[in-house]
């Protein structure tokens, strides 16, 4: 590493600063890693921000490769963003969330827990993902929806207006869960399945290729 480069991280680092903004990137910044902490070592470059209240400096919490995050996002705790992945609006990560890959987040969404999000996956509204959940592929989740637990949604599959996918759920190919639905425990929708109405799907249940309309299934 370039000495001055090093002595000026030094210089931040006793600062109590973990990362500090390296360049000008077109209209955001790219940032640097001061010292060592987590998996980031003194010197490493990490991705763009738009000011220093985007990441936090406490924590592991870290921005890689050309992951973007902007507006009032935050970034905080140990949550890592690496990929292409793009962070804005008023979105809140924390605690040990992996974000990666091509995902989008925005809105006033939040991420926390031990949540994973990858792929081309695209989150809007306030959508809040927390615990183990897994969002991955091209899902897409909007309009107040929340998954939870160790749930999974992936493929194609889209959750909107305020529905939840809860416990060990999965939810995959093109199915779209809407209206308030619930859909929990070891429940499976898949195929071109269509939950809507505030229908709650549980137990064991295997939805492929239907449409289930204001039921329970458990």
């Amino acid at each position: 590493m370039n000495p001055i480069l090093s002595e000026l991280l030094d210089k931040e680092a006793s600062k109590g600063k973990k990362y500090t903004i390296y360049r000008k990137e077109e209209f955001f910044y790219r940032i640097i890693a001061c010292k060592d902490f987590g998996n980031v070592k003194k010197g490493d470059f990490g991705g763009l921000i738009e000011s220093e209240k985007n990441l936090s400096q406490g924590g592991n919490c870290w921005i890689a490769d050309n992951a973007t995050v902007i507006d009032n996002a935050k970034i905080s705790e140990n949550a890592q963003i690496f990929g292409n992945a793009c962070i804005d609006d008023n979105v809140i990560i924390k605690g040990n969330v992996l974000i990666g890959g091509n995902a989008k987040i925005c809105g006033h969404s939040l991420c926390d827990d031990n949540a994973v999000i990858l792929g081309n996956t695209k989150i809007y509204d306030e959508s809040y993902i927390h615990n183990n959940a897994v969002i991955s592929d091209d899902a897409v989740l909007l309009d107040n929806a929340i998954i939870c637990d160790n749930a999974k949604v992936y493929g194609n599959a889209v959750i909107s207006g305020k529905s939840i996918i809860a416990d060990n759920a999965k939810v995959y190919e093109q199915a779209r869960v809407r209206d308030g639905s619930l859909v929990f425990q070891n429940a499976k929708i898949a195929g071109f399945s269509k939950i809507l109405g505030c229908s709650e799907i549980g137990g064991e249940s295997i939805i492929i290729d239907k449409i289930i309309t204001n039921k329970k299934m458990k």
